[in-house]
């Protein structure tokens, strides 16, 4: 063999052995993140799985599930899929289902139980799922109305999405009041899966707290509907580096 077939075969072969370590990491260090059913609720611990090139995944998968009552922004949604393809560089694939039935939501919804039955949602309806060695990464949302219901509240006002598990978070339809807040909240719930903590830019999508005044509704003030930058280098940083 030529010393430029040598060359040519160890440039070739570098990116497979670099996936194969991801891998082998996944089983030997971090497989709870991807299989133990504990860790899965926990928001961020797939952030490696999403975002990082050596990941053992060929696409992101968003499913949708909604309620009759809670039908979800076709605009808002395509805006979440075109940035989390921008930020993850992998292709995203987007499923929208109204398949979530009356009797799925319970009389009384608050923190002590949406883990529970957003977890018998996705049982139930879920179409694909994530393979630890391979295929889709598949990040679940749930539209549902809880009015009426003690819902959860964060001391300043009602919380309009929240991120319960690792692969999936909730949108509480009934306080999403227009296209710029869902935007928000898909952006805001999905940074968290993506391992992104609160920021306090009024201008970040990871903002703690929305303020939805007549400026942002007419467009006067940015929309907050995308990461700052101090959150694109950290997303950067997982998509490029092995985190440990």
């Amino acid at each position: 063999m030529q010393p430029a077939e040598r060359v040519a075969i160890l440039l070739l072969t570098v990116p497979a052995f670099v996936a194969v370590l991801f891998m082998l990491f996944v089983a030997l260090v971090m497989a709870p993140l991807y299989i133990h059913e504990e860790s899965v609720k926990y928001p961020g611990s797939y952030a490696s799985l999403f975002l990082n090139e050596y990941a053992p995944c060929d696409r992101i998968v968003i499913e949708v599930h909604y309620q009759g009552n809670a039908t979800p922004s076709t605009y808002a949604l395509e805006h979440l899929r075109s940035r989390l393809h921008y930020y993850t560089g992998r292709p995203v694939d987007l499923y929208t289902f109204g398949d979530i039935g009356p009797g799925a939501v319970p009389e009384v919804a608050d923190s002590n139980n949406l883990s529970s039955f957003g977890y018998d949602i996705i049982e139930q309806n879920a179409r694909c799922h994530t393979g630890w060695l391979g295929g889709n990464a598949t990040i679940y949302i749930l539209y549902v109305d809880l009015k009426g219901r003690d819902v959860p509240h964060n001391g300043s006002g009602v919380v309009a999405g929240m991120s319960y598990r690792a692969d999936a978070f909730f949108v509480f339809d009934n306080y999403v009041y227009d296209e710029v807040t869902e935007r928000t909240v898909l952006m805001h719930e999905a940074g968290h899966l993506l391992g992104l903590e609160h920021d306090d830019d009024p201008e970040c999508a990871m903002v703690g707290t929305m303020v939805r005044n007549r400026s942002v509704l007419m467009g006067l003030t940015p929309t907050p509907d995308d990461y700052c930058q101090a959150h694109r280098r950290q997303l950067e940083n997982l998509r490029n580096h092995l985190v440990v």
